[in-house]
């Protein structure tokens, strides 16, 4: 029996060329010829190397484990970093929600005073219109009493005119007869 330096398959000793196509007597490897294997070597081979292969896979699934769990508590230390911003997040979002009602009820108050302060301005110029209003006509009746009283004192003095005159005609009229 002989094992293939290419595929480390085992071969019958009588075979010369190994299924994948490689032929004993030839090392291209390490230019040397390949010398035959002993069955029990085979399997001390064969028991080493498949011991070997489970050490490096329990020592790789060991390593992966260890990895995996590295990972794991990193993930949970992000989560609970995460979860610490979140809910620092959340505080100052509710902070500032706090901050926008009472700014928002502020502008609402200030507001609802120049709302008013418009009205009360309004009802002052309107006051102030229909004082101005009335002042306008009292003068106007004032102007038109006084006119009227400077007519009626103008009229009296022309009539008071027209009756010494006219007494005046009677007196030189009675002189004349």
């Amino acid at each position: 029996m002989w094992k293939c330096i290419i595929c480390e398959k085992e071969n019958l000793e009588s075979v010369h060329v190994c299924p994948c196509g490689f032929e004993r007597i030839r090392n291209v490897i390490g230019k040397r010829t390949v010398a035959p294997v002993s069955a029990r070597d085979v399997q001390d081979i064969l028991y080493y190397k498949k011991k070997n292969i489970l050490d490096k896979m329990i020592a790789w699934q060991k390593h992966e484990r260890e990895e995996l769990e590295r990972e794991r508590a990193a993930f949970e230390e992000e989560k609970a970093a995460f979860e610490q911003q979140k809910a620092a997040f959340s505080d100052r979002l509710n902070e500032a929600d706090g901050v926008l009602e009472k700014q928002r009820q502020r502008n609402e108050a200030a507001r609802a005073r120049r709302e008013a302060q418009k009205q009360e301005e309004a009802a002052r110029n309107a006051q102030a219109a229909r004082e101005a209003a009335r002042r306008r006509m009292m003068k106007e009746v004032t102007d038109s009493l006084d006119r009227a009283e400077f007519y009626e004192k103008a009229k009296q003095e022309r009539e008071a005119r027209k009756a010494t005159l006219v007494s005046n005609l009677d007196a030189a009229k009675k002189n004349e007869y």
